[in-house]
């Protein structure tokens, strides 16, 4: 696997996004009330959750561009590129689009995400990883209880990008500052792309999960992707919602952004 802290620090230099920010310790409210949500947002329980730091923004088609370059080996079960995703393949290298470098990265599957992670951790002697989806969801609500969305209940028109018919990478998706930050600080925890986290999906997951660190069944066939995308309905990006994906799925409404604990 190729790279170094060269590529590391250049990457980090192409974007602005490369930001880590702090989660405090503590219980928070997850999933919905019933009537407020999706049959496998129920039961709305209680979880407890160390520490832990969430990355400020998605990961950026910039910072999957030069992940791409430097890992030194087949990449493409990682990511399939096309007319629709912000990191496009030439002359044997990957580049941002045009006036997408603080795009997010799409298209990407969670195996590659995973693969970013891991790279990741070695180029930093730190140990980042793709948030559990209680961690995910506890970001995104931004100290916020019983709120539809990471800044409140307010309609989602001018705070997140949604509803959106395809045009271009460029247009239908937005840069990942476009929008105010939630209580938290963290940018784009509604719509734009749908974030893998590092949890198997089961729909009946809440009736049984603990009440402190819940890390998703133990095996599965999907994986829990969250926050809605650039084409989801205002009740398709809400804090709670959450679908399963197969780990080999690229899509160009699918991205991630990365964790690490305290």
């Amino acid at each position: 696997m190729g790279g170094g802290r060269d590529v590391m620090a250049a990457m980090i230099k192409a974007s602005k996004s490369f930001v880590m920010v702090r989660i405090p310790a503590g219980e928070f409210l997850m999933g919905s009330s019933y009537g407020r949500g999706e049959p496998d947002e129920f039961p709305q329980h209680p979880v407890w959750l160390d520490e832990y730091y969430l990355g400020r923004f998605p990961v950026t088609a910039a910072e999957w561009a030069a992940f791409l370059n430097a890992y030194g080996a087949d990449v493409s079960d990682f990511f399939e590129p096309s007319r629709e995703t912000t990191v496009t393949l030439w002359e044997g290298r990957y580049y941002p689009r045009k006036e997408c470098a603080d795009h997010p990265a799409n298209g990407v599957t969670w195996l590659g995400a995973e693969a970013y992670c891991r790279w990741l951790t070695a180029q930093t002697d730190r140990p980042y990883r793709l948030p559990t989806e209680a961690e995910w969801e506890k970001a995104a609500r931004g100290r916020l209880v019983h709120q539809y969305y990471p800044w409140g209940n307010e309609t989602p028109l001018g705070r997140a990008q949604f509803g959106q018919v395809w045009s271009s990478p460029r247009t239908t998706l937005c840069r990942v500052d476009s929008f105010p930050p939630n209580g938290y600080g963290i940018h784009d925890m509604a719509g734009n792309v749908w974030e893998w986290c590092s949890d198997w999906y089961d729909r009946n997951y809440y009736h049984s999960s603990p009440r402190a660190h819940p890390k998703g069944p133990d095996e599965g066939n999907l994986k829990v992707l969250r926050g809605g995308s650039w084409g989801g309905l205002d009740i398709q990006i809400r804090c709670g919602i959450r679908v399963g994906e197969r780990p080999d799925v690229s899509e160009s409404n699918v991205g991630f952004r990365v964790a690490r604990p305290a």
